[in-house]
């Protein structure tokens, strides 16, 4: 029965679309669908979300496929666990039934219009957590977990393509907050981390003045940096700083933005070439692993500080300064940002090499 619905409405998607607003009202329908014979039914959602993303419900269904093997989790489990909401009298059955409840209610509901609401990050986050390590993940859940990667494609391929600006900032800030929010398969979050920092790295591609426009989102993100799963994310928006912070891409960046944006990457810089140095004192004080820092981040980093440096020449001595200080730490690869930036720097500032110690 699924199988047909779904295929009506792929077949007649263009008169349904144009007669109608089904598709808004009950797409979370479709996904039910869908979580529950995901592989039967890829071909055709995936064939749907062109004509389902709108300016009213693209954010809440970019979650609803984000969280599609919890969907197909909470289906399987109200399907063949009775006791997934218990009924007793007794106080415990009634905290649990409570507490599912909650859950169920977010995950089953039948009607849009939640909008941007994130339960991952709202008080509902530890029964999330516990929801979803409450049973091993089946062969639905496995297989809805597989499809997440292509799907999202296709929402952001239309996405890209035909929303607003106003819509891909709004997206870019809802990926800075999900993108260590996903269902605990460790395959599922790296495959779609790696979807996400694409997408990410495609809009501010086709508008590169966002790296203006969302600086201080930018700046917090890059701040917040300690919560394991950004690291991807985070070293190419390190980069997009350096590709795309210059008063060619928008003239709103000034001198005074540029300052902004050098501190927060210095700042990050100092805060790794430290890890690195000094591994103890990384994981006792700075609460982190060396290990993050890969001479790839490394690498980003000081590039981007030199690229900022080089478009601002008051920042040149203080770059350098703070390149030098890491490529005595580093691997002697990261020698040749420091020997660029270095000599652009001769011809405009009076500061010497032999003055860096």
């Amino acid at each position: 029965m699924g199988y047909e619905a779904l295929r009506f409405c792929v077949d007649n998607k263009e008169a349904i679309v144009a007669r109608s607003n089904i598709f808004i009202k009950h797409f979370l329908g479709l996904f039910k669908a869908v979580a529950w014979s995901p592989q039967a039914l890829a071909c055709e959602i995936a064939e749907l979300i062109p004509a389902i993303i709108n300016p009213t419900s693209y954010i809440e269904l970019f979650h609803l496929i984000l969280d599609l093997p919890l969907l197909s989790a909470a289906l399987e489990r109200s399907k063949y666990e009775p006791d997934a909401l218990p009924t007793g009298d007794q106080i415990g059955d009634v905290v649990k039934a409570s507490r599912n409840r909650v859950i169920y209610n977010y995950i089953l509901r039948n009607e849009p219009g939640l909008g941007a609401i994130n339960f991952w990050s709202s008080t509902t986050l530890p029964l999330l957590l516990e929801f979803c390590k409450g049973s091993t993940p089946s062969l639905r859940v496995l297989s809805s977990a597989k499809l997440v990667p292509h799907l999202l494609a296709h929402f952001f391929d239309t996405l890209i393509a035909h929303g607003t600006e106003a819509n891909l900032q709004a997206m870019v800030l809802v990926i800075f907050e999900r993108i260590t929010q996903f269902y605990p398969i460790d395959s599922f979050k790296k495959e779609v981390r790696k979807v996400l920092v694409d997408k990410v790295l495609a809009i501010i591609e086709k508008h590169p003045h966002f790296v203006y426009v969302l600086r201080k989102q930018i700046i917090e993100f890059i701040e917040n940096r300690r919560e394991e799963g950004k690291e991807e994310l985070l070293l190419n928006v390190c980069w997009t700083i350096g590709e795309y912070a210059s008063a060619v891409v928008d003239p709103k960046i000034t001198s005074e933005v540029l300052f902004e944006l050098y501190e927060t990457l210095e700042l990050f810089a100092f805060e790794a070439n430290l890890a690195v140095s000094n591994t103890k004192v990384s994981e006792t004080v700075l609460e982190f692993s060396a290990e993050k820092y890969t001479s790839r981040l490394m690498t980003v980093l000081m590039s981007a500080i030199a690229k900022i440096a080089a478009r601002n020449p008051d920042l040149t001595p203080r770059a350098l300064v703070c390149l030098a200080k890491i490529v005595k730490v580093c691997c002697p690869v990261f020698l040749l940002c420091f020997l660029s930036l270095n000599t652009f720097s001769l011809n405009s500032t009076s500061l010497e090499p032999q003055d860096i110690q």
